[in-house]
């Protein structure tokens, strides 16, 4: 990510993943689905509940393709849903138009 522009910090799970983002508050999160302790709807859900991460958008990739689990992502606030295997350029593109 450091060569597209973007510094990047990785977490162990989505827990660990909030407390960083309520500590820091990220131009941008992304985060897989399913994520250990915490799936990523839920994690997201988290991040718009709490008016300190309400903000940050929040980009979905996940092994979950089918359209019925994409259109539950979307619908959860997603600011985007990214089906893998997917091209890095493609998230990367998608970052740079939110933090825009």
């Amino acid at each position: 990510m450091i060569h597209q522009g973007f510094r990047a910090l990785s977490t162990p799970d989505a827990d660990e993943a909030l407390e960083w983002a309520i500590a820091r508050c990220p131009s941008v999160m992304v985060g897989e689905h399913p994520l250990p302790l915490r799936d990523g709807r839920l994690l997201c859900a988290a991040l718009l509940e709490d008016d300190r991460t309400a903000s940050i958008p929040f980009v979905t990739v996940t092994a979950r393709a089918l359209p019925d689990d994409l259109a539950a992502a979307r619908e959860s606030h997603h600011h985007g849903v990214f089906a893998k295997p997917v091209q890095p350029g493609q998230i990367f593109d998608h970052i740079r138009e939110l933090v825009q």
